[in-house]
């Protein structure tokens, strides 16, 4: 497995050789009395953490450390092997939450998609989605309304827009997914913003770092993490190659 974080546009890999897990904490909290039971929204887009190890030497296991002591620039984006090859938004991006302004919609493949955005002004449905130079790039969305429009368009990471705006366009009225592929970014692409246009009504949004579109899932990516509870084992020394093996071990946390 593997994962990539840091700042858009310098992106590092991490070789997760041991785990990963991630953990989703409850959107509710609860009170009880008499009896009864009540549940609170504690927070609507809860935030996530991930527990990491990684085992090697100090060449497999420097782009953590070096993160975990002197980022950048923090907080840093986190993308996930997972989140690469499924989706890359965050789970509020992929839900459209803030945007939405519909309710349930059935999407092409007969599933029912939980909120939708409606209307027909030029929406950004996801902006800052992170792009890596080298891997394609793909977008999707679901859209039911003749003439909706899916557009892709991608940024430096000063803000500049580099190539021209990809886009798709719905034919019918029928719920139907539309998908824009970049096969070989800009080499000086960072991000990219999601726009959608033109009314209808579209829900599930996704973006990936592959040629193809996998089926929709939740966003996975996070866009606003900081590295903590790093621990280092140091398990053995090669003297003749200069090689130190250690287990490193830390913690993601979603902020913001």
């Amino acid at each position: 497995m593997s994962g990539w974080i840091g700042t858009l546009g310098a992106l590092s890999e991490v070789l997760w050789k041991v785990s990963l897990s991630e953990s989703t904490p409850a959107r509710f909290a609860f009170q009880q009395a008499a009896g009864r039971r009540w549940a609170f929204l504690a927070s609507p887009t809860p935030r996530r953490s991930w527990s990491v190890e990684v085992k090697g030497t100090q060449e497999d296991t420097r782009a953590l450390t070096q993160l975990a002591h002197a980022a950048p620039v923090e907080p840093l984006v986190w993308v996930s092997e997972a989140a690469a090859l499924t989706n890359v938004l965050t789970p509020a991006q992929s839900l459209m939450v803030g945007i939405s302004n519909r309710g349930a919609m059935v999407t092409s493949d007969g599933s029912v998609a939980l909120s939708s955005l409606g209307g027909g002004a030029r929406t950004v449905a996801a902006d800052r989605v992170p792009v890596m130079p080298g891997k394609p790039f793909t977008a999707t969305v679901e859209a039911a309304g003749n003439g909706a429009i899916l557009g892709v368009q991608m940024f430096t990471a000063t803000g500049t827009a580099v190539g021209a705006t990809a886009t798709a366009v719905a034919r019918g009225t029928n719920a139907q997914r539309l998908v824009v592929t970049v096969p070989v970014p800009p080499k000086a692409a960072a991000y990219a913003t999601l726009t959608l246009a033109m009314g209808g009504q579209f829900s599930r949004l996704s973006a990936t770092w592959t040629k193809d579109a996998p089926p929709w899932d939740v966003g996975m990516g996070a866009a606003s993490v900081v590295i903590g509870d790093v621990e280092t084992t140091i398990e053995d020394v090669h003297h003749a190659s200069g090689a130190v093996w250690r287990s490193v071990s830390a913690k993601i946390e979603e902020v913001g």
